[in-house]
């Protein structure tokens, strides 16, 4: 709207990294910022956008890949049993697997904590595992 409600809240200048705790999500973000502080034009385009780049990985919970129940430690292709029901039916559990709407309600949660956490305009990088 013209009143400008609809206005991107203003930048901070801060990026954090949010990982789950899963190794390959958490060692990414950890290469994500290795990277930028060894490599000197993308360090130095971060300092001239005026981004401060922290150092630690945070870990949250919220950001782990959905559960498969009893299909968890499977081969992948017994992931493909979930996903025709998946579309018929978002609520579902078969299989003592997460829903999609569950999983839905928890990255929104985790999103919500997130942007609460670093409030106040701050950045933030979420990597999921």
């Amino acid at each position: 709207g013209g009143d400008g409600g609809d206005a991107p809240p203003r930048s901070t200048g801060q990026v954090y990294f949010v990982s789950s705790p899963f190794a390959r999500a958490r060692e990414t973000a950890e290469q994500c910022i290795r990277g930028i502080r060894r490599d000197d034009a993308v360090a130095g385009r971060a300092d001239s956008l005026g981004l401060t780049i922290h150092d630690e990985v945070f870990l949250h919970d919220g950001l782990m890949e959905r559960h498969f129940g009893r299909l968890d430690g499977m081969e992948l292709s017994t992931y493909a049993y979930v996903w025709p029901v998946d579309m018929m039916d978002p609520t579902h559990t078969a299989f003592g697997v997460e829903s999609v709407s569950a999983v839905i309600e928890r990255v929104r949660g985790t999103i919500l904590e997130l942007e609460s956490r670093y409030g106040g305009g701050g950045d933030h990088v979420d990597l999921s595992d």
